[in-house]
């Protein structure tokens, strides 16, 4: 991976609703109502240490509650709903078996991983047996499987403490995949890696943090996320608020994909291409994550040969492969223990090549050698004025020209393949010293690397946008002002004007308005020498500097400065890296101050006026200007907030969403009912057969009782009865077989005595009438 960003976990409580799976948090307690409180939080310190891709640095705020409440017993119900029998421009339903969940989560102590089985039992992940690949996987289960209290209802219970712990489930991750389980792998030390999002399997997740610490018994903080891919429709409800994407499936993938129709729109690589020849396209890829998923391609310099004859110790002539070596002489090579030095180059018809020489140079030996024998180069691999260079292999290269590559610290560009040489190298032409890097001498074996996000439009895709924000607060009197109000203290405004100084980074250097000497908090501009391979063919319009240290230089040197914005990383996400220069107060602030600066950026009003205090309009607060300007902006984050996709136009589409209160997230003291709902699978004014997993989220320390419930939280996933099947129809395939004839008006079709070629007739007939899953379902049930 080559970069990483926040996850979507939240800490207050929550309440779930889905469409086609849904998820129902069902409390015994009185509705909350006037006393519910509906908290838009920004994560604080509860990052998913799940992911090596997220986390990795405190939020500008924590979820808190103005007054703490007395730890007291919430039970809690989720429900999950799923389609089974709906349609959708010819895709079948999922059906309970085919709906593979696995929930996973942290300990408040962010130490202790768990999953959890279909009683609701938690297990240490360190506790999963390696598979015969030696992988470790957290365990899926059909939602048929988990416990059946009525028609498609099932129910699971979910400890409201986890082992050893006080408090529930921390940065929890409930995943949905479909038709088969999702490889979500555990690490030797039982930390968990999110699942990537080019699986070529359709999965979507909701996250949750249940009963976290310095809020009342029972708080929930529930979300769903595109900050990585739109997989599946999947809705939450708490109570009356809802939040996620509720359209149909097909609808968003073709309004993405018209959203992206003009020539060349850099946005339409994220629709997935791998598609699955029955249910079609997998996902809509986060732009972030197409970045962070580019290939990379490393090789190294190879100038080694073989004698294509052997040679005794007076030979003065050998016959090689020269591809990569000099062609000016002399030049020296050893073979074994021997330094030859060729003083002639001859090349053949055939391609090799006859190289004159004196034998025995440098105090060693003439020697005899056999046919084969090694032959090096003395010295670099190439010099510093050298056009062509030789690898060992152009695997994961581009067979397409011209592309960049890094050696070192310098970037080259190739402009076409000289060779493939008798030994398997190859030999590209090259142009040295590109992008104000100097060409310089390269040792055999130097490293080469080349990564193919240089070749996504993505990749410079925010640098004028960056640049006219650093631009505009460059020499003027200009200030950019942000605000920014700590829990329980006054609002502060902080200044931002851009320095630049000396050899020192480019910086936005921010101070607290009326505060004299106070603290200065620098956010860097992105653009630095140690990534410049990743900008290179732009001009920043401001200084370029070294990375100001060690740890900076590793979390930006490989990020462009766009890929920093995508992914609300680098210099956007840098205040871990920073405890030497501020106190951890000022480092929250510096956070905020980056969260503002790259939603601003991702949102397209970076240069609107940041903040004014009497009047929001038109400042980075007004949301009526958010992807409207004509700068820039996250296109993809765009789609994702449409009120024809999202509920309300409320989304994670980028991971610092949730600045202003804009992500699909929803966080409560207490609540009564939670449901996930998957979906919807047929359109939404189609009546639909729903199957439900009620989740338990038990507690514990309350006082007993004879109805176990009281003790617990509950998450479920119920449904309700097949109203699309038509009367008497209770098998899949013979509610199938009903639509379809409804749909040719052939009603005895829905006969379910018919032959087996007339069966196979239907099958057929099925393909042609665009119901291509159906068809697929049909067929596997009859050969079955």
């Amino acid at each position: 991976m080559r970069g990483a960003f926040p996850s979507a976990a939240h800490v207050a409580p929550i309440t779930a609703v889905a469409r086609s799976a849904c998820a129902t948090f069902g409390s015994r307690l009185p509705p909350a109502s006037d006393s519910m409180e509906r908290i838009h939080p920004t994560f604080g310190e509860f990052w998913s240490a799940l992911s090596p891709r997220h986390g990795g640095r405190p939020r500008p705020r924590a979820t808190t509650f103005e007054a703490l409440e007395s730890r007291e017993v919430l039970d809690a119900t989720f429900t999950t709903v799923n389609d089974q029998v709906g349609y959708a421009s010819g895709r079948f339903a999922w059906f309970d078996t085919q709906v593979n969940v696995a929930i996973y989560a942290e300990d408040n102590s962010g130490a202790n991983y768990y999953y959890f089985d279909t009683s609701g039992t938690a297990h240490p992940t360190t506790s999963i047996t390696p598979n015969g690949n030696g992988q470790r996987l957290i365990p899926n289960y059909t939602l048929n499987t988990f416990t059946k209290t009525s028609d498609h209802t099932y129910t699971l219970t979910v400890p409201e403490t986890l082992p050893g712990s006080s408090y529930g489930p921390k940065s929890a991750r409930m995943i949905f995949s479909l038709n088969k389980p999702l490889e979500v792998t555990v690490n030797a030390d039982g930390t968990v890696n999110a699942p990537v999002p080019t699986e070529s399997e359709f999965y979507d997740f909701i996250e949750f943090t249940y009963n976290a610490p310095n809020n009342p018994t029972g708080n929930l903080n529930i979300n769903t996320s595109t900050i990585d891919q739109f997989g599946i429709p999947v809705q939450v409800k708490v109570d009356s608020t809802s939040v996620g994407v509720d359209a149909l499936r097909d609808y968003v993938i073709d309004q993405y994909q018209d959203f992206t129709s003009n020539a060349n729109d850099p946005f339409a690589v994220s629709l997935w291409p791998t598609s699955d020849k029955n249910w079609g396209t997998y996902r809509i890829t986060n732009p972030s994550d197409v970045m962070d998923d580019a290939t990379v391609a490393i090789n190294k310099l190879q100038t080694e040969t073989f004698l294509l004859n052997a040679i005794n110790a007076t030979d003065t002539t050998l016959h090689v492969d020269a591809a990569g070596f000099p062609t000016a002489t002399p030049f020296k090579v050893k073979i074994f223990n021997e330094v030859i030095q060729v003083d002639g180059v001859a090349k053949l018809r055939d391609g090799t090549t006859n190289w004159t020489v004196t034998r025995g140079v440098d105090g060693t030996t003439a020697a005899p050698h056999v046919m084969s024998a090694l032959v090096k180069p003395l010295g670099p691999a190439i010099t510093a004025s050298q056009t062509s260079l030789t690898v060992e292999n152009t695997v994961g290269f581009p067979d397409t020209y011209p592309f960049r590559l890094r050696i070192g610290n310098e970037i080259v560009t190739v402009t076409g393949k000289q060779s493939t040489n008798p030994n398997g190298t190859t030999t590209w032409s090259v142009i040295r010293g590109q992008f104000d890097t100097t060409a310089v001498a390269h040792q055999q074996e130097a490293i080469v690397y080349f990564d193919s996000v240089t070749r996504l439009g993505y990749n410079g895709y925010f640098n004028a946008a960056i640049d006219a924000l650093f631009t505009k607060y460059h020499n003027t009197t200009s200030k950019l002002e942000l605000g920014y109000k700590p829990d329980g203290e006054p609002q502060q405004v902080w200044e931002g004007e851009v320095i630049t100084d000396g050899l020192n980074p480019t910086v936005m250097r921010f101070t607290q308005q009326g505060v004299m000497g106070g603290a200065e908090l620098d956010i860097y501009y992105p653009f630095f020498n140690q990534n410049k391979y990743y900008w290179a063919g732009y001009s920043p319009q401001l200084p370029v500097r070294n990375a100001p240290s060690a740890d900076i230089n590793a979390n930006v040197a490989s990020l462009s400065p766009s890929e920093m914005v995508f992914s609300c990383n680098g210099v956007f996400a840098d205040n871990k890296y920073r405890s030497g220069e501020y106190t951890a107060d000022e480092l929250v602030t510096l956070a905020n101050l980056e969260n503002q600066i790259v939603s601003a950026l991702n949102r397209g009003v970076a240069l609107l006026p940041g903040y004014d205090a009497s009047d929001p309009t038109g400042t980075w607060a007004d949301g009526s200007k958010f992807y409207t300007t004509d700068q820039n902006h996250n296109r993809y984050a765009e789609f994702m907030h449409r009120d024809d996709i999202s509920i309300g136009g409320l989304a994670y589409g980028f991971a610092f969403d949730d600045q202003g209160g804009h992500a699909s997230d929803i966080g409560v003291a207490s609540f009564s009912d939670v449901t996930i709902t998957l979906g919807p699978w047929a359109a939404k004014s189609s009546p639909s057969s729903q199957s439900s997993l009620r989740f338990l989220l038990a507690s514990s320390g309350n006082d007993s009782s004879d109805d176990d419930v009281a003790a617990s939280e509950s998450l479920s996933v119920a449904s309700a009865s097949a109203a699309a099947a038509p009367s008497g129809i209770t098998s899949s395939i013979d509610a199938a077989m009903a639509l379809l004839a409804s749909e040719l008006d052939e009603p005895e079709l829905a006969d379910e005595d018919e032959s087996p070629d007339e069966a196979e007739e239907l099958v057929e007939l099925m393909g042609r009438v665009a119901f291509p899953g159906l068809r697929l379902f049909l067929s596997s049930r009859r050969a079955g």
